[in-house]
């Protein structure tokens, strides 16, 4: 069963438009709901809550050209990296394995390539932002090819899999902090042909 939060955050490129919408979507086994239109959203089934929370407005990048990795990966501001939080409370012992993964959305008009725009996805680890090994080096957009048994599809790019685990009988908080970039590739060809690229963002979940 899923669920889905929705929000555009657009990049402008010389003519060339990146699309992201970042959808936030949990599968469990035992509820199903939808959530939308909120800064903060939860799911509840009693005895398990996720939550996501978005720090940042969004990624606007305007008039940019192609870059290199480096450079992207120290890209900041709120118009240059989309921060979010993935948090769940858990009462007994249980685990909540997830998937953050990337899906491709077929627009209208042209295209760029995936080999065009780089995705890269960082997880705060202590006091600082660490690149999570699925990005690292940044990619760009390449399908998984299977179905997960989290329910990512085969079509989706997987960016991260992580783990809620609650050893105790008490209720326990978790919380992950993500950030993601995205820039035009420096070997991207500009062209006078406006192009446009389209994922969404989602977060795949189970109860194990």
């Amino acid at each position: 069963m899923e669920n889905s939060l929705s929000r555009q955050i657009l990049l402008s490129i010389l003519g060339l438009a990146i699309l992201v919408v970042a959808v936030v979507g949990v599968s469990y086994a035992i509820f199903s709901t939808t959530l939308s239109g909120s800064k903060i959203n939860t799911l509840s089934s009693g005895t398990i809550n996720m939550s996501y929370v978005e720090v940042s407005n969004g990624i606007s990048i305007i008039n940019a050209m192609p870059m290199s990795d480096e450079e992207g990966k120290k890209l900041v501001g709120n118009d240059y990296v989309f921060d979010f939080v993935v948090s769940s409370n858990i009462a007994g012992v249980t685990t909540v394995d997830y998937e953050v993964v990337a899906e491709k959305v077929l627009v209208n008009g042209a295209l760029l390539a995936d080999s065009d725009v780089k995705i890269y996805l960082e997880k705060m680890v202590g006091d600082q932002y660490v690149a999570v090994p699925l990005t690292s080096p940044p990619q760009a957009f390449k399908a998984n090819g299977v179905e997960t048994d989290l329910g990512s599809h085969a079509a989706d790019m997987i960016l991260y899999r992580g783990s809620f685990i609650n050893t105790e009988a008490v209720k326990a908080e978790f919380s992950e902090k993500f950030r993601l970039r995205m820039w035009l590739s420096d070997e991207a060809v500009i062209d006078d042909i406006s192009r446009t690229f389209q994922i969404k963002v989602n977060v795949n979940g189970k109860v194990l």
